[in-house]
C-alpha cells in the first residue's frame, strides 16, 4: 500500500470516529407557538427526557417525562409572566423562555 492510500485510509477512519463521538441528541426544535402554548419536538433518543417548567420566582409549575417526540405545554391556566422550560436527559440540558402576556 502506497503512502497516499494509507493517508486516505487514515483520514477516512478519523472522520468516521469523529462522527461517532459527536452527540446525536442535540436537536430540540421549537415549533410555532400558539397563544398560551409552547410547542417543541425532539430527536427520538430524547424521548424519556425530563421536562420542567419554572416560574420567574423559581417555583416549579410542572414536571413531566417526555413520552413522545412532540410536546405541547399549555400555559392557559397560569398567571401572566416569564417561565423557564428545561428539557434534560443525561448530560444534555436545554432551557427555553416563554412569556405569557
Amino acid at each position: 500500500m502506497n503512502a497516499l492510500a494509507r493517508f486516505l485510509l487514515l483520514a477516512y477512519l478519523f472522520t468516521a470516529l469523529a462522527s461517532l463521538a459527536s452527540p446525536r441528541h442535540d436537536t430540540i426544535e421549537v415549533r410555532k407557538s400558539k397563544p398560551h402554548m409552547f410547542v417543541f419536538a425532539v430527536a427520538q433518543d430524547l424521548v424519556g427526557a425530563q421536562v420542567e417548567v419554572y416560574a420567574a420566582n423559581g417555583d416549579l409549575v410542572m414536571q413531566e417525562t417526555l413520552c413522545r417526540k412532540k410536546m405541547i405545554i399549555d400555559f392557559s391556566d397560569v398567571k401572566t409572566g416569564t417561565y423557564n422550560i428545561i428539557v434534560k436527559k443525561g448530560a444534555l440540558s436545554e432551557t427555553f423562555k416563554y412569556e405569557k402576556r
